[in-house]
């Protein structure tokens, strides 16, 4: 009951400040190519991006937190006071942290090129470089479990190895979504698996 409690309230919270905003950024991107099995090669241009750490093992709680963290700098926990539309997509990763390798990240881009600087040691600012991306897209419902995440891609690994890609693709992947990371409803998501340097000549 207390998780549910929690989860709706931040669901409200969160979903009063995107409601406000009469545009969504979106992420802007190049597609390079389009391959069968629905796979869609993309390049991403260097951009910014706002940041925070949690724990696999909280599960939705870990999960919850660090999306308030992200409202809250929105919502003018910052530096400079200002609040700011949240923009797409927000991307979870897996990040390794010695032997654990257990730590999840929850990010969402910034387009200014000089965003302000977090008031909680909890959020960052991290300018990711350019990058070229496979791309699955998929709908989901409801917090995806880290375990869900892991499975869509090893999903994808194997479409990427039935087109002959396999090589073309790295171990870095992101899972990105296009709503509210507890959102009830059915919602876009997309499973990013970086690309090698990808030659169009």
């Amino acid at each position: 009951m207390y998780c549910s409690n929690k989860a709706s309230h931040f669901q409200i919270s969160f979903q009063s400040i995107l409601l406000a905003s009469s545009q969504r950024g979106i992420l802007s991107y190049n597609v390079i190519k389009k391959f069968p099995r629905g796979i869609e090669l993309r390049r991403y241009s260097p951009s910014n991006w706002v940041s925070s750490y949690g724990r696999s093992e909280q599960g939705d709680f870990g999960r919850i937190a660090m999306a308030m963290r992200l409202r809250d700098y929105i919502s003018g926990n910052n530096a400079e006071q200002e609040e700011f539309d949240m923009s797409f997509p927000m991307t979870h990763s897996l990040v390794s942290n010695g032997s654990t390798g257990k730590v999840t990240k929850l990010s969402f881009p910034f387009a200014e090129d000089e965003p302000p600087r977090p008031n909680s040691s909890q959020v960052f600012i991290e300018r990711r470089p350019g990058m070229d991306v496979f791309v699955k897209s998929l709908t989901v419902t409801g917090m995806v479990r880290r375990e869900d995440m892991l499975d869509h891609m090893a999903r994808f690994r194997r479409n990427l190895d039935r087109v002959g890609l396999t090589a073309k693709a790295t171990d870095k992947f992101y899972f990105a979504g296009y709503g509210l990371p507890i959102q009830l409803g059915p919602r876009k998501a997309e499973i990013w698996i970086v690309s090698k340097a990808w030659q169009t000549g």
